[in-house]
């Protein structure tokens, strides 16, 4: 059943032509009860997004990652659909909803957990009959949040409508596949090109400006680096972690432990490579493990960073607790590693570590870069230079700054 008040909603101002094109298609790709859009931000997502709640015309719950964004929608309901900013059939709490709710993605998570029962859960949306739920930057859900949403969809929700800028392509499959699965497949796209053919975007470039760690910070990596090459040519030379290395189940009693050494075959390669590394001969029915044939010559790869990160990575964490008589040792290796800060959060890191991205992400030298930037640009443009600066965070310390530079 339509909501009158709903579909009396009406935009007050004309449609961007790409705009006009994604409504235009609408009513074909709402058959499947899913509509699935992507859009760069400044597109008006969210003016076409109420445009698609008044088409379908029926009691929706709106969904945002934040309340910022939350509030968002409601500002531009009342100033781009109503000409008095008073229409009155909304409701930010989501425990007593109305024509339109509007809550975040951790509200309702919360709220969904409140219920003794899950059809509880389901009677509460049948009850208030919202039958739309309206999801906005639809790529920022989580494990947690996906459920509830998921099962609302499943056993209630016949309309799902889905808003991102940046579909969760570089996520790991099974959330993809999860991603899709509640929202639909991509109904249609407002790309990059047709904001700038409208002037509602500037043309622009993306450059890249690579700044030079300052001398202190190059020492600092520099003595990283050298106590990793130390750590790694001294662990070479440890009699008594070769000889813990050859008493593993998977060196020790290859044969037997085939089926989790396929599974972990990655860590066999790392045991074998640091074993012949440290001048051990390996046996060759160990390699035809790997699929080599005992004609083939076999050239070992030269022990890496990378493969060392391997070999601990799987001792200290993912095979634990099958070593636990070896605890004591463990510990030891640990220790050393932490005092290395090559090891935290259960994390072996010997490529890159938290330490060397925290030492160079407070680098001086990015603040001298921009202003080599900006002093470039101010040739450039003069009076005409508009310069914006985004950073992580401003310290309120610095915010009355009275000097001239």
């Amino acid at each position: 059943m339509l909501n009158e008040a709903i579909t009396k909603l009406n935009f007050l101002f004309d449609w961007r032509p790409y705009q006009t094109k994604v409504l235009q298609n609408f009513s074909v790709h709402i058959q499947d009860d899913h509509f699935h859009i992507v859009a760069p931000p400044g597109s008006g997502k969210t003016i076409l997004g109420i445009e698609i709640i008044k088409k379908i015309g029926k009691k929706t719950l709106i969904l945002a990652p934040t309340l910022t964004i939350r509030n968002q929608w409601e500002d531009r309901l009342q100033n781009f659909f109503t000409t008095d900013c008073n229409f009155k059939q909304i409701s930010f709490d989501i425990k007593q909803p109305s024509d339109i709710t509007f809550s975040t993605y951790q509200s309702l998570h919360i709220f969904y957990k409140s219920f003794e029962t899950k059809e509880d859960y389901y009677k509460f949306f049948i009850k208030h009959q919202i039958e739309v739920l309206l999801l906005d930057e639809a790529h920022h859900l989580k494990n947690a949040w996906w459920k509830c949403l998921f099962d609302l969809k499943e056993r209630h929700m016949q309309t799902v409508v889905s808003l991102t800028a940046t579909p969760p392509y570089d996520s790991e499959n099974a959330e993809i596949q999860k991603y899709f699965k509640l929202c639909g497949e991509i109904d249609d796209e407002i790309v990059v090109p047709d904001l700038v053919k409208e002037q509602n975007l500037c043309p622009h470039q993306d450059l890249v400006f690579l700044s030079k760690p300052e001398d202190q910070e190059i020492n600092f990596i520099t003595d990283f680096r050298l106590k990793i090459s130390q750590f790694v040519t001294n662990i070479l030379k440890d009699e008594k972690f070769i000889s813990f290395l050859k008493q593993h189940r998977f060196y020790a009693k290859t044969e037997e432990n085939l089926e989790e050494l396929y599974k972990y075959s990655d860590f066999f390669s790392s045991m074998l490579i640091f074993l012949h590394e440290a001048g051990e001969t390996i046996p060759l029915e160990k390699l035809q493990v790997l699929g080599f044939d005992k004609d083939e010559e076999i050239d070992f790869p030269s022990i890496t960073n990378e493969w060392i990160q391997i070999l601990f990575q799987h001792l200290l964490v993912t095979d634990r607790e099958n070593l636990i008589e070896n605890e004591v040792y463990l510990d030891f290796l640990e220790k050393k590693l932490r005092k290395l800060a090559v090891f935290s959060k259960n994390k072996v890191n010997l490529v890159g570590n938290e330490l060397l991205y925290k030492s160079l992400s407070n680098s001086p030298s990015k603040l001298k870069s921009i202003i080599t930037i900006v002093q470039q640009e101010q040739q450039n443009l003069q009076d005409d230079l508009r310069c914006v600066i985004l950073s992580d965070y401003i310290r309120k310390e610095y915010l009355n700054v009275t000097l001239p530079e």
